[in-house]
């Protein structure tokens, strides 16, 4: 295919020049459709009316142009125009619903977009306008069609592309704001491509929402530089049955997929109730797991269940990443399969490989800053070329930031030169003295039960009483899964960590906060139950 380019948008018209029919994309927006396809020269083509019809930007740098967009054909086509006028991209969530309203509102108080493109009804756009009374409201669809009608189209682009403001997934607090420059995506885009071999006789099937850093840079921008053709499902079609993911891994003979963790969980939970199928995964040589802790036990039924159909152990990989390093910062995959380290009574922590693409990893003493021991716990910290700029909260992107270090609040260490991470520095409790990670205790909580699909979430945290905290555990109940076995549970946490759970909550499946990647929000789902509970006696906000 092409050279390395240094912007996503230059690999895209070297290819667009070589390869004009070359597969981009196919998008499938329903059950059961296997989705229609766009070549490269179609996205290119699209895009440029879109780019066209855009507003005259004094200063496209500075332009910032937010896309909402439902449809993923449209949010790639209304991507690419803008970054063809230079401007930075904000993707937001394309939907109005009360799920997504929360970290709508957040991005446009902080991106502050001067244009706001969409592919919305009438009635709902009228509803982005009050959220956005500043911002030129444009629907993608029509004014890409007056363009084409138009004659004189002589307007040339340059291929440096744009800016991308791209915000972290809020697990722990607010969603953050990143912005990466032109090199900063081209960088990771090119590890990706190289640690995982990306290449056009390869196909990406992806699942992940694109306004998520995982879901648009591993499952677009890093294959449109690479010239590998991607399938996009809609999220809801997983959701709905997480089993036509495998349908279209078979139907596509890919070669890499992705996903979190808790949707494998989801994967082999409905396979356990499913009659043998037919699928064929012996072509995947990746499977990435990634944007939470990675469960030895996941992994296990992983291989377990899938190697049935074809699926080698050598093609698991588990991998570190997160927005602020534009997606990813190493990778665990090995020829032998995942390598796990096991800590005594406590969970098993996944390689997660060595860093690369730029990015640098310091484990520190968090209130310090001064470097920790080899093979000791600490923060992680990331520095180099491979980061972008995080924004402090408050503050405009527009205004000129120098690259710093940035605390990823992960809280881990570095053996041999791998990465292993334990969870969240944030979400660590105190009992009785003792450290103990909330991922800990929740990865016991699913070892705990006798049966897969006790629980679709988990989540544990402390509560302060009496001058220490308690522990409290919430689970959320499994779709069709055998009821939450709490004394199973109350054994294994005694025999594992030896130590003592105050109460169980168990809710409704689909009522714990999550991100816009699926991942149990702690924070707010310890302020939601305090908010429940805070006229308990002992309960200290």
């Amino acid at each position: 295919m092409t050279a390395d380019e240094n912007s996503v948008l230059a690999a895209l018209w070297a290819n667009v020049q070589a390869y004009p029919d070359h597969t981009a994309f196919r998008f499938v927006r329903r059950r059961g459709e296997l989705g229609n396809t766009l070549s490269v020269s179609e996205l290119w083509k699209n895009a440029e009316a879109v780019a066209h019809a855009l507003p005259d930007m004094a200063d496209a740098k500075h332009t910032g142009v937010m896309l909402f967009c439902v449809d993923a054909q449209t949010f790639v086509t209304a991507m690419i125009a803008a970054w063809m006028r230079g401007a930075t991209v904000i993707p937001a969530a394309g939907g109005m619903n009360a799920g997504l309203a929360e970290r709508n509102k957040q991005i446009i108080d902080a991106g502050k977009p001067d244009i706001i493109l969409h592919d919305l009804t009438e009635a709902r756009a009228a509803d982005l306008k009050r959220l956005a009374p500043e911002a030129e409201i444009l629907d993608v669809n029509l004014i890409g069609k007056a363009a084409r009608t138009r004659s004189n189209r002589d307007e040339t682009f340059e291929l440096s592309g744009g800016q991308l403001l791209q915000f972290t997934s809020g697990s722990t607090n607010a969603a953050k704001a990143v912005l990466l420059t032109p090199e900063d995506i081209a960088l990771n885009a090119k590890h990706i491509r190289d640690t995982y071999g990306l290449d056009p006789n390869g196909t990406c099937v992806h699942w992940l929402p694109l306004y998520h850093d995982m879901g648009l840079v591993g499952s677009v921008l890093a294959p449109l530089y690479a010239g590998q053709p991607s399938v996009l499902i809609r999220p809801s079609v997983f959701i709905q049955n997480p089993l036509e993911w495998l349908d279209h891994l078979t139907q596509w003979r890919a070669t890499i997929t992705s996903s979190p963790n808790f949707a494998y969980d989801m994967l082999v939970n409905r396979l356990d109730k499913t009659p043998e199928g037919k699928w064929d995964l012996s072509s995947l040589q990746t499977v990435i797991c990634g944007g939470e802790p990675v469960r030895e036990d996941t992994i296990g039924r992983v291989v377990d269940r899938l190697g049935r159909y074809g699926l080698s152990k050598a093609a698991i990989a588990p991998s570190y990443g997160m927005a602020e390093a534009v997606l990813m910062i190493s990778s665990g995959q090995r020829q032998d399969g995942p390598k796990f380290l096991r800590r005594q009574n406590e969970q098993s922590l996944a390689c997660l490989g060595k860093p690369g693409g730029g990015v640098e990893v310091d484990i520190v003493e968090p209130n310090s800053g001064a470097g920790v021991e080899h093979g000791t716990f600490g923060e992680v910290w990331i520095k180099g070329c491979g980061c972008g700029r995080v924004i402090p909260q408050g503050q405009s992107w527009r205004m000129p930031y120098d690259k710093k270090a940035i605390r990823t609040g992960d809280w881990g260490m570095i053996v041999d030169g791998d990465i292993y991470i334990a969870g969240r520095d944030a979400d660590r409790i105190i009992l009785r003295g003792r450290n103990v990670l909330a991922e800990d205790i929740e990865a016991i909580v699913y070892a705990s039960q006798p049966e897969a699909g006790a629980a679709d979430g988990v989540v544990a945290f402390g509560i302060p009483q009496n001058g220490t905290e308690v522990l409290h555990v919430l689970v959320e109940r499994g779709r069709d899964g055998p009821a939450f076995n709490e004394r199973a549970f109350f054994s294994f946490l005694g025999a594992r960590l030896d130590i003592r759970c105050e109460a169980v909550t168990v809710v409704r499946r689909g009522s714990l906060p999550r991100t816009t990647s699926g991942k149990v929000r702690r924070a707010a789902s310890r302020d939601a139950f305090l908010e429940l509970w805070q006229d308990q006696k002992g309960i200290e906000r």
